[in-house]
């Protein structure tokens, strides 16, 4: 059982992904990028036997463009070294780490559903139809 689903540890996206399922709260994402969850997001970003490797590929992604948002690069510096600083293993984090020091070099512009919604926008999208209609049907219960 996730502990607690606003900040999840390892202990809790482990269980997760074990479970395969849907996203626990809409924001997953968000909670998922947390600082004591960069090293395993990496690593199952990078792992192409992972189930939800697209996911944690979006995390980096998001974590990326939540940085770029907040203008507080001082902030976030550990945390991005440390994860720029990590082996990368699949062709699709190398593209993710390129892209993310060019956005942090200011050399290229920063899009925010590019980063923030990378390889899920549709999911995204879908999910939240499906919970508003689930939360209206709800209502007239």
């Amino acid at each position: 059982m996730i502990k607690n689903i606003y900040k999840p540890d390892n202990e809790d996206i482990l269980f997760w992904l074990a479970h395969n399922e849907k996203w626990p709260d809409s924001d997953w994402d968000l909670y998922v990028v947390n600082e004591k969850n960069d090293d395993l997001v990496f690593q199952l970003a990078n792992d192409k036997a992972c189930p939800e490797q697209e996911f944690f590929l979006h995390c980096l992604y998001y974590f990326i463009g939540e940085v770029y948002i907040s203008n507080d690069m001082e902030k976030y510096r550990e945390r991005i070294d440390n994860l720029f600083s990590k082996t990368v293993l699949l062709p699709s984090v190398v593209q993710w780490k390129e892209k993310a020091v060019l956005l942090l070099a200011g050399k290229i512009t920063f899009d925010s559903e590019f980063w923030l919604n990378y390889l899920f926008y549709q999911d995204i999208q879908r999910r939240n139809i499906e919970d508003l209609f689930v939360n209206l049907i709800l209502q007239k219960s």
